[in-house]
């Protein structure tokens, strides 16, 4: 959920960007680097 809303906004904000992380990047990498992912349980 939070990598495709991510995605989005990249795309929205930076277009050249999106398309050079898609065609030339590792988009897993980036997701790991910008997402704050914590489990349920942890969550307060």
């Amino acid at each position: 959920m939070y990598e495709r809303a991510e995605l989005d906004c990249l795309l929205t904000h930076d277009p050249v960007g999106y398309a050079d992380l898609i065609l030339n990047g590792d988009v897993e990498a980036y997701m790991r680097k910008v997402t704050d992912y914590r489990p349920l349980d942890e969550r307060e």
